[in-house]
Formats: C-alpha cells, structure tokens, sequence
C-alpha cells in the first residue's frame, strides 16, 4: 500500500514538473511567433491561406490570456484560500470552464485544419481553383463563427445529453486523417522521401482513452500552431533565426511587436514553392 502511494506520488510530481516545463515553453515560444507573424503578415496577406492564419493568431491571443488568468488564480487560491472550500469550488468550477472553451477552440482548430489541407490540395494541382475556394475577410469570419457555434451545441449535446465522447471525436480525428492522404501526393510530387504515420493502441476504457486524447488535444494545439507557423516554409524559419541572434533576442521577447525586416539572402523562387504558392 505504501509502495502505491509513493509511486502515485511521484507520478504526480513527474506530471507537475512536465506541465511546468511545458509552460516555460509556451511563454518562451510565444513572442517569437507574435514577431515572426507581424514581419510576414504583408506577404501572408497575398496567400489564399492569410485568413486561417490569421484566425490562428487571434485564437492563441485568447488562449495565452486564458493562460495567464489561469495561473495567476491558481497562485491566489493556492497561496490564501488554501482552506476555503467555497473557494476551492469556484476554482474548479473556473478550471472546467477554462479547459472546455480551451477544448472547443482545439476541436475548431482541427476542422479549419481539415479545410486547409483541402485547400491546399485544390490549390497545388489545380490553381485555377484559388479564385473559387479563396474565401473573404468576412466570409472567414462567418464561417469561423458558425464552426463554433456547431461545434458548441455539439459539445452541449455530448455533455448534457448524450454523454458519449467517441463518436464526434472519431469523425474529426478520421477527417484529421483524410487531411493527412491529401498532403500524400503534394509530398509525393515535390519528392518528399516519406511522412511519418503514428497509430498507437491500448487496451483501456475507449471512453477514458477518448477523454485522455481530448485533454492531450486541447493543450498541444496552442503549441504545435505555432511550432508549424514558425517552421513551415523558409521564409518563417529565416526570420526566426534572425530573432534569435544574440542582438535581436532581447529585443523580440520584449517587444515582439518590432517590425524590422531580416535580411535574408536571395533564392531562385522555383526552388520554394508547395500548394501553388512560394514559400519563402
């Protein structure tokens, strides 16, 4: 019994320093990304992508405010309300609220993400296409509106009604993998070697497996959009090691609103390009 406990235990502060870490990076990580989008929004403006992009960013504002409340509350309750059950109670009444509209915009996330690999796709192999799935400034509004309210009223449906996590999740997750075999021949046509697949399969509960990758879902989103943005094309990655140099680090984490542009060497444009657009 004793050995339970201590392996419970140290289990739990195994996890804790884990999320601790992963919170350094996010706050780490976060204003190279804000400069590293705030350099390249002139150019991403001319893609048919800017406005998942940008809906991208403002999803990740909202989160790290989300964020900073967050730890700032649970200093609070933890430091002076430590004995206050009331208190204990709205703090997890906070905490639930906080992952569920965190879930929400993850599930969102991975539908627009679906949406672009199909974009991308039409956009690569037929460009006469861009004209016709290029959506507006406010069409995308709309359409990012209505995707939360669906997604919203699904998630009330799964919570109040019918209490079943698998079925929605599945669908998104089998869309995710559909996304997946468009990029195949996008890969396959620019000579890529391969692309890793990971399937992994256990033997639990499916409802707890389910749970558990929705909670992995919904706090790995904020990081891999910005791990993705900051590495997907030369042009992103070359203005992020400019911010890294010893002269300009201090400068991006503190002001990652400066706007100076990197010099960068010239390249042969028919060197760089995906989807029908050059990527650098």
């Amino acid at each position: 019994m004793e050995n339970t406990t201590s392996i419970h235990n140290i289990s739990s502060l195994y996890s804790i320093f884990l999320v601790r870490i992963y919170m350094v990076i996010l706050t780490f990580i976060y204003p190279f990304y804000i400069h590293v989008y705030r350099m390249n929004r002139e150019w991403d403006q001319k893609t048919a992508l800017y406005h998942i992009i940008r809906h991208s960013y403002k999803v990740l504002q909202k989160f790290y405010v989300l964020l900073y409340i967050f730890i700032a509350t649970t200093i609070i309750t933890d430091n002076f309300y430590k004995d206050n059950n009331t208190v204990w109670f709205l703090y997890y009444l906070y905490f639930m609220s906080q992952f569920l509209i965190l879930y929400l915009m993850a599930e969102v996330n991975h539908f627009l993400l679906c949406l672009l690999a199909f974009q991308r796709f039409m956009i690569y192999f037929f460009p006469w296409s861009e004209k016709y799935i290029r959506f507006d400034e406010t069409g995308m509004s709309r359409f990012v509106i209505c995707c939360y309210i669906i997604f919203g009223l699904q998630l009330t449906w799964e919570l109040g009604i019918s209490h079943n996590q698998c079925f929605f999740y599945i669908i998104i997750n089998f869309l995710l993998l559909l996304s997946i075999l468009l990029y195949l021949p996008i890969a396959y046509s620019i000579q890529k070697t391969y692309i890793p697949l990971y399937f992994s399969f256990a033997s639990e509960d499916l409802e707890l497996l389910v749970g558990s990758y929705k909670v992995i879902d919904s706090f790995l989103t904020p990081f891999i959009v910005q791990i993705s943005y900051l590495g997907c094309n030369r042009r992103n990655l070359m203005t992020l090691l400019w911010s890294l140099k010893p002269k300009n680090v201090l400068k991006t984490l503190c002001c990652p609103c400066f706007t100076a542009a990197p010099r960068v060497a010239p390249r042969d444009q028919s060197m760089y390009s995906s989807s029908g657009l050059p990527l650098y």
